[in-house]
């Protein structure tokens, strides 16, 4: 009589990789006295010739794959960079504008002389100290409506001049010559435009207050405070070429004027400020676009 038996078919055993003598012996001399075997086996290494990593025993679900670590790394670079921006476009910090103008430590080798020059020159023309009377009046364009549009339009270049200078500048701002040791060279915005757009500014929301004004005296001290604000830009340019280097400094001032904008600056401000207002209004004053409109 025949007995059946029953076939179990053998299970494959798995096998420990194998480690070479020489690294098990070092792992043991380097592991402290009273490791545990799991322990000193972290401290031994793969049978990969080419990379060293722990073994199997905790390398296992840890892997991250190639593809998982370039995604991270670029979207590391990615923030970084919006850090960067944000802190390029960080708005001005008033308190340490008005702690660096009152502080007196470096009283007299930061050109104050020139910022007290400009905002008494400032004054006189926005209140003439002297009065000439209604029959002194200055007509350049030998037709008095002409005049005055031409001075609001330089009014209106002025404000535009001076908003983007402060907001381009941001931190880096400072009444004086003498730049701020923190201080980031711009060369962008309104600082493609002019190298100094702020004085810019000035310069022509003066001339443009006084042809809209007719006042000649006026039209004198604008035109004392524009070599005033001359004389003030080229002090601060020996700053800026010792902090920044003289290379760099002048290759930016080869291509964009001091005080009088380029074209092309002056017109890539004009279309931003003309786009802004644009999609301001497609945009109905809200922050989500009207329905129906069409991207630009």
């Amino acid at each position: 009589m025949f007995v059946a038996a029953r076939f179990t078919p053998a299970m494959p055993t798995t096998r420990a990789p194998r480690r070479s003598p020489r690294l098990a012996a070092s792992a043991r001399r380097l592991a402290p006295s009273g490791t545990s075997a799991p322990a000193r086996d972290l401290l031994s290494f793969s049978r990969h010739p080419f990379r060293i990593v722990p073994s199997t025993t905790a390398a296992g679900a840890g892997a991250v794959p190639a593809s998982a670590r370039r995604a991270a790394s670029a979207r590391i670079r990615a923030n970084a960079s919006d850090a960067d921006a944000d802190a390029d476009d960080a708005p001005v910090n008033a308190d340490a504008l008005l702690r660096e103008m009152a502080d007196t430590s470096d009283l007299g080798k930061r050109g104050e002389l020139f910022f007290v020059g400009q905002m008494i020159l400032l004054l006189c023309v926005a209140f003439p100290p002297i009065d000439l009377g209604e029959d002194v009046q200055m007509n350049l364009s030998g037709n008095s409506f002409f005049d005055p549009l031409i001075g609001l339009a330089l009014i209106a270049l002025a404000g535009l001049l001076l908003t983007r200078g402060v907001r381009d500048l941001g931190n880096s701002l400072t009444p004086f010559p003498k730049p701020r040791g923190d201080n980031v060279l711009k060369t962008k915005g309104a600082y493609a435009a002019t190298r100094h757009p702020m004085y810019s500014g000035l310069v022509f929301g003066s001339f443009g207050l006084a042809l809209a004004t007719g006042s000649p005296v006026r039209t004198f001290f604008a035109a004392v405070l524009t070599f005033l604000l001359n004389e003030k830009a080229a002090t601060e340019e020996l700053f800026l070429e010792e902090m920044h280097g003289k290379e760099t400094y002048e290759a930016y001032s080869k291509t964009t004027p001091r005080l009088v904008p380029n074209v092309q600056g002056l017109g890539a401000l004009l279309e931003e400020a003309a786009g802004g207002a644009l999609v301001k209004d497609s945009f109905g004053g809200g922050g989500e676009k009207k329905e129906g409109g069409d991207d630009e």
